[in-house]
């Protein structure tokens, strides 16, 4: 399985649920997550996309440790069944119940 499939389905899922899924690029800071996924009520994460078995590099784990630090929600997908849950999660009106 590519990672382009799983971040276009992930890209789909989060827009038919009513967020926004917006591909996040920045030219002055290598290892951002690859997605901002929005969310009504002020609801944000910050989405790595990986080809199934794929792992965050040490300065993407960084990046990770750093949006966590401020309080941002981190989410690493690797698989369609993870873009599943990943979207029952965030489903719910109620932040308290999504990791």
């Amino acid at each position: 399985m590519r990672e382009s499939k799983i971040e276009r389905k992930l890209t789909e899922q989060v827009e038919e649920i009513g967020g926004e899924c917006w591909k996040f690029i920045s030219p002055a800071r290598s290892g951002v997550p690859d997605r901002i996924v929005m969310m009504p009520m002020q609801r944000i994460w910050f989405v790595e996309t990986k080809a199934p078995k794929g792992e965050l590099s040490a300065l993407q784990k960084f990046i990770r440790g750093v949006l966590q630090r401020l309080g941002f929600h981190y989410r690493v997908i690797g698989t369609m069944e993870d873009v599943d849950a990943f979207i029952d999660a965030i489903s719910s009106p109620e932040p308290s119940h999504i990791p």
